[in-house]
């Protein structure tokens, strides 16, 4: 490859490389496989949350009533593609759910992370925090104890 193909600036210049990778029959079918897994993945995830309220037999209207917060506030919450780990801890109490966890795999070990000791407070309603008020536990590093968190008083 020239440095001339190796070096592209621009949209066009990225354009051209983009159409000339993906005239490649077999990339342009592992491209196509890989986005509709990541499509699959968010639908999935997107339909958690709500499976999730929907297992607690409760309404949008309802979660929104135990978060003091408003219906779209929780259709946003349930098709958003990120949140803070307080948000999601707050929607999963509220409809409901106890042990609140995360769990995951490392170098083949299962890991729970219980997310009101992270926090460091049982679920607040979203419409009686901010940013402002909670305090975020810094990440330790290994082997170190994770720093203490703290909760400003509600107001």
């Amino acid at each position: 490859m020239s440095e001339e193909e190796r070096t592209f600036v621009g949209a066009e210049s990225a354009r051209d490389r983009r159409r000339r990778l993906m005239s490649d029959p077999a990339r342009a079918a592992r491209v196509s496989k890989i986005r509709e897994a990541t499509a699959e993945m968010d639908r999935i995830y997107a339909m958690n949350l709500a499976m999730v309220r929907e297992a607690a037999e409760l309404t949008q209207v309802e979660v929104a009533k135990r978060l003091g917060s408003a219906q779209g506030v929780v259709s946003r919450t349930e098709n958003r593609r990120d949140m803070y780990l307080s948000t999601l801890y707050n929607y999963l109490t509220a409809t409901g759910a106890t042990d609140v966890a995360i769990t995951l795999t490392i170098n083949g070990k299962a890991v729970a992370l219980d997310l009101e000791a992270i926090l460091g407070h049982p679920a607040l309603p979203e419409s009686e925090t901010s940013d402002e008020d909670v305090e975020r536990p810094a990440i330790a590093a290994a082997g170190e104890p994770a720093a203490q968190t703290t909760t400003a008083a509600r107001r």
